[in-house]
């Protein structure tokens, strides 16, 4: 069975609902739950926190992570909380939980979602830099939307994995599942019960001169248009000031070559950001 064929295998899996949706980590679900509580306090977050030992090193570190700047090191979890607040939780414990779903023990699967991951990771990365720089969305959020934008990539990379699929086939059609793994993202983030505003970027990434009700959308498609600054793939993208955002919003960078020393000058904070994410 070739590629296309499984593609459209999918779609019609999905259109049906028989598409399997991955399950949201028990630690996510847990702290998601917590974190909506109104009667929640530090305290007894730290206590769900702890049921989770690699969840609470991974929070341990954000808390260090050029994320929050922290002048003293933090070893604990109630520190950590104190340092970055329940919102920052909650969206640790998402960043979590798509790292959770990477681990796989088939190396053809590995390969495929280490690369969906790293791209995630740059465009979180940059959707967060940017935030920071233009101030019309939270940077925070920006990371977290900028890291589910291809959320869908997962499921699909793993069906297509398990159908052992050529992974150069796979490499050759990776914007054609990317654009059916949209709408699969979609659905996994409605599954988990996340926010309007992430299901809103993983439907409209990359749609780039598209009108969207949702400015995180404009934002995050203007962090992948960074991302492929310097590939191959950038020849085929419109000009900077052709995307949807400048209809709403000014920028001080009208070109490509603006874009690359806005790059270079924050190279070291998109590292920084890409390695916190790592973990």
């Amino acid at each position: 069975m070739n590629l296309i064929t499984i593609l459209l295998q999918i779609e019609k899996e999905f259109v049906s609902g028989q598409f399997t949706i991955p399950a949201l980590p028990a630690i996510a679900m847990k702290v998601k739950e917590a974190v909506q509580d109104p009667e929640m306090d530090m305290e007894k977050l730290a206590k769900v926190v702890s049921l989770d030992p690699p969840f609470t090193a991974f929070l341990i570190n954000i808390a260090n992570s050029p994320l929050f700047r922290g002048v003293a090191t933090i070893n604990s979890i109630p520190n950590a909380l104190g340092r970055i607040g329940l919102e920052s939780t909650r969206n640790s414990a998402m960043i979590f939980a798509v790292r959770s779903l990477l681990r796989t023990r088939d190396p053809l699967c590995k390969r495929l979602l280490t690369i969906a991951w790293n791209q995630s990771r740059k465009v979180a990365a940059f959707s967060y830099v940017i935030a920071q720089h233009l101030k019309t969305v939270d940077p925070d959020r920006a990371l977290v939307a900028g890291l589910f934008h291809n959320i869908g990539m997962i499921p699909m990379l793993v069906k297509l994995a398990q159908q052992k699929q050529p992974e150069q086939e796979i490499m050759s059609q990776w914007t054609q599942v990317a654009k059916i793994a949209r709408n699969v993202g979609v659905r996994v983030l409605a599954h988990w019960g996340l926010e309007e505003d992430l299901k809103a970027v993983a439907k409209g990434s990359n749609e780039w001169t598209q009108d969207h009700d949702e400015p995180m959308v404009d934002l995050v498609n203007l962090a992948i248009w960074h991302s492929f600054l310097g590939k191959p793939e950038f020849k085929s993208l419109p000009k900077l000031n052709e995307l949807s955002y400048f209809r709403e919003n000014p920028m001080l960078e009208t070109d490509a070559s603006e874009s690359l020393l806005f790059v270079k000058e924050s190279r070291e904070e998109l590292d920084k950001m890409m390695h916190a994410l790592n973990g």
